[in-house]
């Protein structure tokens, strides 16, 4: 897989969370103001139950604490992408080992904040730290963007063949045959452009000459070949 594609999924795995993270916020907010912090008093459960009673304010309680579940699940995978690939660590492994270690401050965080039954202090750190990881992940989605981007623009000024990866040998020959007719194709065509040849009177052929002349040569922007 080329880097770029590597780079692109980054993107949109960590896109996808700081969405559900953005969601996270508000229902957090639905939280404060509605005064449901504590209307599950233990942590992980909710009254001792995986599934709790069916009250508003219970619902309103287990339905943040179940996208928190799934703001760390998606941010976990983002992570182990990013760590699974050597491009992907070098440019993107300082955020991504950043959001989870704000990931393991929240959690602690968000129990605590049920234990201190909604100490103030508790409550501005947990906010807080939400903000923190919310703004690294975004920037792990923008730099992750930048880098496919930029990839993928510097692909498309070489010779078809900068699309392949060129790390096993199978590559190098496949990109070297690419860039050889890629070469072979633009030259015929830059040949051809000259114009036909002069005839005995000094007169030049015109018309099919240039048709059938095109078409052995080809047009110099071939479409990729690998």
């Amino acid at each position: 897989m080329p880097d770029t594609a590597k780079f692109r999924i980054a993107s949109r795995l960590a896109l996808t969370t700081v969405i559900l993270m953005f969601g996270l916020i508000i229902i957090g907010s639905i939280v404060r103001t509605t005064g449901s912090g504590l209307a599950c008093p233990d942590w992980p459960l909710c009254q001792g139950r995986l599934i709790p009673p069916l009250q508003f304010n219970v619902l309103i309680e287990w339905f943040h604490r179940l996208v928190a579940l799934l703001v760390s699940l998606m941010l976990f995978v983002t992570v182990v992408w990013v760590l699974a690939h050597a491009p992907l660590r070098a440019r993107l492994g300082g955020l991504a080992g950043l959001a989870i270690v704000l990931l393991l401050a929240q959690i602690l965080l968000g129990a605590l904040t049920v234990w201190k039954l909604l100490d103030p202090g508790v409550v501005g750190g947990h906010l807080g730290v939400a903000l923190l990881l919310f703004s690294t992940m975004l920037t792990l989605a923008l730099a992750a963007a930048q880098q496919a981007e930029s990839g993928r623009s510097s692909c498309g000024r070489g010779p078809p063949a900068c699309s392949r990866s060129s790390r096993s040998p199978r590559s190098w020959r496949t990109g070297s045959a690419c860039s050889a007719a890629w070469w072979r194709r633009a030259t015929r065509a830059s040949r051809a452009a000259t114009g036909p040849p002069a005839t005995a009177n000094g007169s030049r052929r015109s018309g099919d000459w240039w048709v059938s002349r095109w078409r052995t040569a080809g047009s110099p922007t071939v479409s990729r070949c690998c």
